[in-house]
């Protein structure tokens, strides 16, 4: 935990890892840190601010820091591309983070990854409980589904807020509700 807060005080670009479920790694700004939630300011491979994560520290395998690529891509970003700050709330659990996550930014992205790595689902969490979550999940920009999903909490491994593409999705649902009759 000692390294998580070095690194959450200098604001270095890390690569946080979490190979048990994910392959990928997930680039950013460590911003918060909990012995429950990892808070971090994500950055793209386009090396640009996306969103904010949350994800838990016993999922995360290895952490890269300091090599040649992550300190320019740190100086190559301006500061002000951190996300603004949080309440220490959001650090409790996920489902904090997510109710969080979900009035800063309107929706959040969730994801299950010890099921499926790939395994996610957008939309507007509407109730919590102890157990479960039931998101207002939305479809993709194709289909433009809305639909009720119901999640159990210990399956989350992350939550995803003010993302590009969770910000796409958002304007097209936006748009179509809209031109609805």
């Amino acid at each position: 935990m000692d390294q998580l807060q070095q690194f959450a005080e200098t604001r270095l670009v890390v690569d946080v890892y979490r190979e048990r479920l994910c392959k990928e790694g997930l680039m950013g700004r460590i911003v918060g840190f909990s012995e429950h939630v990892v808070l971090m300011s994500r950055i793209d491979d386009q090396c640009e601010h996306d969103g904010v994560t949350a994800v838990r520290p016993g999922d995360i395998t290895r952490v890269r820091a300091q090599d040649r690529e992550l300190l320019m891509i740190g100086k190559m970003l301006d500061s002000h591309e951190i996300a603004p700050p949080f309440d220490d709330v959001c650090l409790i659990e996920l489902s904090a983070a997510l109710t969080v996550l979900h009035r800063r930014y309107g929706a959040a992205t969730v994801y299950v990854e010890s099921l499926d790595s790939s395994m996610a689902f957008c939309g507007e969490p509407e109730e919590l409980d102890d157990d479960f979550v039931v998101l207002r999940q939305w479809g993709s920009v194709r289909t433009l589904d809305k639909y009720k999903t119901l999640l159990r909490l210990d399956e989350i491994t992350r939550v995803d807020g003010g993302t590009k593409y969770i910000q796409r999705l958002s304007k097209a649902h936006s748009l179509a509700s809209q031109m609805e009759p």
